[in-house]
């Protein structure tokens, strides 16, 4: 996704959902990341080749999670964190 369409996205927003079924249990409802975390996760995700997750709660507290396919994997993206 380009910026742009990052941001198209936010504007439009996602569409409105129905109540919650009774067979899923209803959950807090997650805290939005900004654009610029967006843009800084889809740099972060295409700089490490892995997905990236960014999860936030409603303190401003959260974290950032990297995904990672194989021992060798991990060891790919802390080389490119770690390289000077």
């Amino acid at each position: 996704l380009s910026v742009r369409e990052v941001e198209q996205l936010i504007k439009i927003g996602q569409p409105k959902t129905s109540s919650t079924p009774a067979n899923q249990v209803a959950t807090t409802p997650a805290v939005t990341i900004s654009t610029e975390q967006i843009v800084f996760k889809e740099f972060l995700s295409d700089r490490l080749a892995t997905k990236v997750e960014i999860n936030k709660a409603s303190t401003g507290s959260g974290k950032i999670t990297l995904n990672f396919s194989s021992e060798n994997d991990l060891n790919r993206i802390i080389e490119l964190l770690t390289k000077k």
